[in-house]
């Protein structure tokens, strides 16, 4: 049984921004899961990530292109309870002192035991 993926905007960044001879084993093997995920058509994205890869755009002519290869991948549903949960996680990892960003924490927030989901394709960016 296949499963779907949400794929970070680390993974995409890679992904569509850097020629592969740029890219460490690690960042390679990233863009290759992607490849095969998207092939059994098991990727999926979020808005904000949708929005966070076009936001990085230089040129309007870039941003048409981008605009067009995501146009490939709907964005996946999420709910007020989603936004709110991911508020809720945000709000208690700064209470324990942990530092997430935004977008993880929606990302996180739509994995529950009850999703469609059960992996995230997140890259190291550090």
């Amino acid at each position: 049984m296949f499963v779907n993926v949400l794929v970070d905007t680390s993974v995409w960044s890679l992904a569509l921004g850097r020629p592969a001879r740029h890219l460490n084993p690690v960042e390679k093997a990233q863009v290759a899961e992607l490849g095969e995920l998207i092939n059994e058509g098991r990727a999926r994205m979020l808005g904000i990530v949708r929005q966070e890869l076009l936001s990085r755009i230089k040129t309007q002519s870039q941003f048409n292109q981008l605009r067009e290869t995501l146009r490939s991948f709907q964005d996946e549903p999420l709910s007020a309870t989603d936004y709110e949960s991911a508020a809720s996680f945000g709000n208690q990892c700064r209470n324990r002192a942990t530092v997430l960003s935004f977008p993880p924490i929606p990302i996180l927030s739509v994995t529950p035991p009850s999703s469609p989901f059960r992996f995230i394709l997140c890259a190291n960016n550090q």
